[in-house]
């Protein structure tokens, strides 16, 4: 074989490689395709009571970790400092388990004498591609000083009764509006 039809052949091998490559790894983490989906992206929605902005990236195996941050302050229930939910989202016996939690504090003083952590658990579900459920089975509340673990002790408090759940819609790759101003 010429080394010129060689090169070309080598060329095209490459380029098919690259190009199944990159629909794989982009069809999956942008939610292309039924049996590719991953929960991997940038997320939009919420419950009936409030809504977030939450961000899963990808972890090891089939783990995931993910932020979250309300659109909502909790200044009007006593609460004027909340930081932003983060968690893990692991597969347990073919579900995925999301774990997360996040500071309130009932004061702005530095140092707030008595923060409390809200903890929430629930199960994720994805819907389609591009829309994630998650099923509220605890959301608690625990007293810093209370020297209690989350998720394994009893919560001093219930954040907001379970069960309940949030729906979520991937953010969008694309913008058709884009070129149009």
């Amino acid at each position: 074989m010429k080394p010129r039809r060689l090169h070309i052949l080598s060329t095209i091998a490459l380029a098919c490689t690259v190009a199944l490559s990159a629909s794989a790894v982009f069809g999956q983490s942008h939610g292309q395709g039924q049996g590719s989906c991953s929960m991997a992206g940038t997320w939009y929605g919420g419950g009936d009571a409030a809504k977030y902005l939450t961000y899963i990236a990808p972890g090891a195996g089939s783990d995931f970790s993910l932020v979250s941050d309300g659109a909502f302050s909790l200044g009007t229930l006593g609460l004027p400092v909340k930081t932003i939910y983060t968690g893990s989202i692991t597969r347990n016996q073919g579900k995925f388990d999301v774990y997360a939690m996040s500071f309130v504090n009932d004061t702005t003083a530095f140092p707030a004498p008595v923060p409390q952590i809200n903890a929430a658990h629930a199960t994720a579900t994805l819907v389609d591609c591009d829309t994630l459920r998650f099923d509220f089975d605890f959301f608690g509340g625990y007293l810093w000083n209370s020297n209690k673990t989350p998720f394994v002790d009893t919560p001093d408090y219930v954040v907001s009764p379970p069960p309940f759940s949030e729906v979520y819609h991937r953010m969008p790759t694309t913008c058709p509006q884009c070129a149009k101003h």
